[in-house]
């Protein structure tokens, strides 16, 4: 099956969470002419752990198909189902595609582990923008979209794409930058609204190209860590959408703040590469 830039991914395995990351991707279906269609994918692992991609034999790929069919309670379903580690495979079919949508499972009471591998995984490597849906989320596509913006491409690719989604949903987009004081065994650049400064900077550079398609974009620029204010902001969002490269603090930090966002949040988060 060709996948295109039209098509939607869902990761689906029968699980609570998976269904609703299904539910969800088809209100994202009929929000306009974004997406065409949705395309279930699931994942097989080699029974014996020899890294045999044979070993998803045509039994268990039906009876896969079959748990998937049962669990979402619809029968006319496009479902292709794949040997391997669950978030390689995701991140191999949504290469093409406009939307990787997964649901939020884990547990635990580290910050960094709540996510659940799956989806803590496809945010570092999938290609595409990535979207984690709370399993408790009740779908609300009337409230507004927020973006963070820290002066990386992928954060500009990230506002870009929230304007697309904000226009077929035809709400408005609030522009969050963030900003903080340096602690004392830091050293201090500039006078006292220097960093604030930057934050200005930073939203004024991503309004000045943007094409904004008749939708209403508020700016702010906001004292606190990026996770801090972005996760405030969920409570009442209807999505949150980050970019996941970062102009400060480096690859692995931007990543970090992603997954703790996306762990946490009350509302959908969209991570775009």
């Amino acid at each position: 099956m060709k996948i295109t830039t039209s098509m939607i991914v869902v990761g689906v395995d029968g699980s609570p969470e998976s269904v609703a990351a299904y539910r969800f991707a088809q209100h994202e279906l009929a929000q306009g002419e974004r997406y065409k269609s949705i395309l279930i994918v699931a994942s097989l692992t080699d029974p014996l752990g020899l890294g045999n991609d044979d070993a998803v034999d045509d039994a268990r790929a039906a009876a896969m198909r079959q748990h998937i069919v049962e669990a979402v309670g619809e029968s006319d379903l496009q479902i292709e189902v794949r040997s391997g580690d669950p978030a390689h495979v995701l991140a191999e079919v949504s290469d093409d595609a406009g939307l990787l949508v997964i649901g939020k499972r884990g547990h635990g009471g580290f910050r960094n582990l709540v996510l659940g591998s799956t989806a803590s995984s496809c945010l570092g490597i999938a290609k595409c923008p990535v979207m984690v849906i709370p399993s408790t989320f009740e779908n609300s596509l009337t409230s507004e979209l927020v973006v963070g913006i820290d002066g990386s491409l992928s954060s500009h690719r990230a506002l870009a794409w929230a304007i697309e989604e904000a226009a077929g949903r035809s709400v408005n987009v609030e522009l969050v930058a963030t900003w903080r004081r340096p602690h004392l065994w830091e050293p201090v650049q500039g006078s006292p609204g220097h960093y604030e400064a930057l934050a200005d900077h930073e939203l004024e550079d991503a309004m000045s190209s943007l094409d904004s398609k008749g939708v209403l974009v508020a700016t702010h620029s906001i004292e606190g860590h990026p996770s801090e204010v972005l996760l405030s902001r969920s409570e009442t969002a209807g999505l949150i959408v980050l970019g996941n490269e970062a102009h400060k603090g480096g690859r692995i930090h931007a990543h970090a703040t992603a997954v703790e966002i996306a762990s946490h949040s009350v509302c959908p988060v969209v991570v775009v590469p």
